[in-house]
C-alpha cells in the first residue's frame, strides 16, 4: 500500500505544480479540459513510479520485491492510481472553488481596501449582479448547457442531464441553494 501511496503522491504533486505553473504562463481557456489533459498525461507515470523508480532507493528495493511477490502483486498500482484519482478530484474542488467561489472574492475585495474595510456601495461597484448572472448564462450558452429564445433561457439536452445529476446530487448530499441557506 505504502509503495503506490507514495508513488501517487510524487506523481500528483508533479502534475498539479506543472498544471499550476503552466496556468501562470498561459492560463488555459478551458480550465477543467487542461486539468483533466494533465491528469490523463500523468497515468503512465503513476505506473512508472511504481515499477522502476523505488528500485533506486536502497531501502525501497526489499519493498518492491515483497511487492510483486506478494497475494496480489496489482495492489501497489490499484492504491496508486485510485489514490491519484482522489487526488485529481480533490485538485479540480479546490480549484474550482477558489476560482469561482464569490465569497473568497469578496474576502479579498475587502482584504484590498485601505485598512481592509470597505462600504456596501464600494463591493457594489465592483460586483455589478446582474452583469454577473449575464456573464454566467454567456458561459453557460458557450458550453451548449442552455440556449436563448428572445427574453428565455432554455436547457438543452446537455444542460437537461446537467441538472438532473444536480438535483439528484442535491437530494442525495441534502444541499441547499444559496436562497435557501439565507
Amino acid at each position: 500500500m505504502t509503495l503506490g501511496l507514495l508513488s501517487a503522491c510524487l506523481v500528483s504533486f508533479v502534475w498539479i505544480l506543472s498544471h499550476m505553473l503552466l496556468m501562470h504562463v498561459r492560463p488555459a481557456e478551458n480550465r477543467i479540459r487542461s486539468i483533466t489533459l494533465g491528469y490523463v498525461l500523468s497515468l503512465p507515470l503513476v505506473y512508472v513510479t511504481i515499477r522502476y523508480f523505488p528500485w533506486h532507493l536502497p531501502d525501497q528495493h526489499v519493498l518492491v520485491s515483497q511487492a510483486w511477490r506478494g497475494p496480489h502483486p496489482l495492489q501497489p498500482f490499484i492504491h496508486g492510481y485510485v489514490f491519484h484519482l482522489l487526488v485529481f478530484f480533490l485538485y479540480v474542488e479546490c480549484f474550482y472553488h477558489v476560482e469561482r467561489a464569490v465569497t473568497l472574492r469578496f474576502l479579498i475585495e475587502i482584504m484590498r481596501q485601505p485598512g481592509g474595510a470597505a462600504r456596501l456601495q464600494d463591493i457594489m461597484k465592483q460586483y455589478n449582479v446582474r452583469e454577473m448572472v449575464e456573464r454566467r448564462l454567456t458561459v453557460l450558452e458557450e458550453h451548449h448547457f442552455i440556449r436563448r429564445d428572445g427574453e428565455v433561457w432554455c436547457l438543452k439536452p446537455k444542460g437537461r442531464l446537467f441538472a438532473r445529476a444536480m438535483q439528484f446530487s442535491n437530494f442525495l448530499f441534502k444541499s441547499q441553494g444559496q436562497s435557501d441557506r439565507l
